[in-house]
């Protein structure tokens, strides 16, 4: 077996898996889309990444993931979550038979059933042993303010041509500092954000329910993502 999150939205990943296992059995996870995004934004703002404030981003997404595959990559906040176009493409070369999509929220939730039916995809018998770690999301330190962070870092890597004193002062105060800059745990989401995800990714979010046959565990109700849907809409408007 082999994985990784980017052969969802890299544009030559399923023709190539195509060539080489045409017959692969695809297991796919996928979380609130909303709530992904929001911590992919975080993830690069720590990697020092990203400048752009998290609504910036998503204005300036669409022009930037055409500029190149690192920035597909990197800053496809939105693109990532829309995850039954992402789907389709794979549906149309392996089959639907062939793709099992596992949501995160209920591999959380009941890890053992889940685990049961992945094996019954890929097609082997359950080993009998109890699977007791809970999966977690990835829990990383995000920078209080992304700006002292970058400063932080372009003074290591000053330090790092001088050495000596230069270097070691420089460690020293990055040691003092890094409790005041970084905390752990995802900043809170505002509601004006989330309801612009919401309608972002609602007719996506609809297109895959129908898709798979079965609620999403995110979706709340039908009135309920109206309503985000409306609001946003009215904010932009």
């Amino acid at each position: 077996g082999e994985a990784t999150p980017n052969y969802r939205v890299d544009r030559r990943a399923p023709e190539r898996i195509h060539d080489v296992c045409p017959d692969v059995r695809l297991v796919v996870v996928i979380r609130d889309p909303a709530h992904r995004a929001w911590s992919h934004y975080w993830h690069q703002v720590s990697r020092q990444w990203e400048p752009l404030s998290f609504e910036q981003a998503l204005d300036a997404e669409a022009e930037r993931v055409v500029r190149s595959d690192d920035d597909r990559e990197k800053f496809s906040y939105v693109l990532r979550g829309k995850y039954i176009d992402n789907l389709k493409r794979y549906e149309s070369l392996f089959g639907r038979e062939a793709i099992s999509v596992i949501f995160f929220e209920e591999l959380t939730r009941n890890h053992q059933s889940v685990a049961e039916a992945v094996w019954s995809h890929i097609g082997c018998a359950p080993p009998h042993v109890q699977i007791d770690a809970v999966p977690h999301e990835n829990r990383a330190t995000y920078p209080r303010w992304p700006k002292l962070g970058r400063l932080t870092r372009a003074a290591m890597n000053w330090s790092r041509t001088q050495g000596g004193v230069a270097l070691a002062s420089a460690q020293k105060i990055k040691d003092v500092v890094k409790p005041w800059i970084q905390y752990q745990g995802t900043p809170r989401m505002s509601p004006a954000v989330e309801a612009r995800l919401r309608a972002e990714f609602a007719e996506s979010d609809r297109e895959l329910a129908a898709w798979l046959g079965r609620s999403l565990p995110w979706s709340k109700d039908d009135a309920a993502l109206g309503a985000a849907v409306g609001s946003a809409e009215g904010a932009r408007g």
